[in-house]
């Protein structure tokens, strides 16, 4: 009888031990069930989070596409107007109009607003400068009035040795000479003049011999006759055998020596009259030019070249001519 109360103590202790893992257990149980449903609401929001980015991801690919079209409108428009950066720039560099190839031609050509100033400055062409050297040489509005009304006539041009050129006190006219004029006073005009008796059917010749340079001679000839009917010929690239007497020529500024370079020669051998270049007849009395301008008889003769004049009496009767030959000689610019 001991035994088996002893038997069911044991059972009822197994039974409490049972129910203490049960409890346990339940508890642990509640303890899953709660972190499940923590589980469970963070997935939730988690989820709810991941909506979100997928909605803002969806905006964001939509906005990009829309900025997509615009960039492939805006590259459209500039293919349509052949703007692109690389058209603009080759466009530039055809036409050598980049902004460093401008400053550097304006450079090449010293065309800077410093280099014009600079220029300016060293030419002494500032309004300044030109003021005052208008009164230093007397040449201000207010003195040119004057010059105009007080009779005094003094002109304020300068020739190239720096005189000032005359002006006529009755008239205001520049005084001037011709260029000839000029070239006697530089000492380049020669004359040859004489005269001689001529028989009836006479002849008279002359050589005129240019030399080989460029300094040209610009003659004149004048012939006089007295009786009878002369004609006169003169005739390039005549030959002779012999030159006869050299002519006294002389220049006609006599503080110049008598240096001229084409010369004259009376009575040669002629053995060829060569081309006829011109040619006419004087009566008694009569003279060649006679009243007619030097720019109307002159003529320019060759270098290196033979000239004939022939006066011949034309079988009337003996005469008296006179000639005169007037050049000056003149090298070209």
């Amino acid at each position: 009888m001991s035994n088996d109360v002893e038997k069911l103590k044991d059972i009822e202790a197994k039974i409490d031990n049972l129910s203490e893992d049960i409890d346990s257990q339940s508890t642990d149980l509640e303890s899953i069930k709660d972190n499940t449903s923590d589980t469970n609401t963070e997935l939730v929001s988690q989820g709810t989070v991941i909506d979100l980015i997928k909605l803002n991801s969806d905006d964001l690919n939509t906005e990009i596409v829309d900025q997509g079209s615009t960039l492939n409108n805006i590259k459209t428009e500039q293919d349509n107007i052949g703007l692109t950066i690389d058209d603009i720039k080759t466009e530039q560099t055809d036409q050598g109009k980049t902004l460093d190839n401008i400053e550097t031609e304006q450079t090449a050509q010293g065309l800077t607003l410093e280099n014009i100033e600079t220029e300016q400055t060293n030419q002494g062409l500032s309004l300044d400068n030109i003021e005052t050297e208008q009164e230093l040489q007397g040449t201000t509005l207010d003195n040119i009035k004057t010059a105009q009304t007080d009779g005094n006539q003094i002109s304020k041009i300068q020739d190239s040795n720096g005189s000032p050129l005359v002006a006529d006190t009755t008239t205001g006219a520049i005084s001037t000479i011709s260029y000839p004029h000029k070239e006697i006073h530089d000492g380049t005009h020669y004359n040859y003049q004489c005269y001689e008796a001529l028989l009836k059917q006479g002849v008279r010749d002359f050589l005129i011999i240019t030399p080989a340079t460029a300094k040209l001679a610009h003659m004149t000839i004048g012939i006089t006759n007295s009786a009878g009917v002369v004609s006169i010929e003169l005739r390039e690239a005549a030959t002779y055998s012999a030159t006869g007497v050299l002519a006294n020529s002389r220049n006609r500024n006599r503080i110049f020596p008598d240096n001229n370079t084409t010369l004259i020669y009376d009575s040669p051998t002629i053995t060829g009259i060569g081309n006829s270049l011109q040619c006419s007849s004087l009566g008694a009395g009569k003279n060649k030019p006679g009243g007619e301008s030097r720019d109307n008889e002159e003529i320019v003769l060759d270098s290196d070249t033979v000239y004939l004049l022939r006066i011949t009496e034309l079988n009337v009767e003996a005469t008296r001519i006179d000639w005169t030959f007037d050049w000056y000689e003149h090298t070209n610019a």
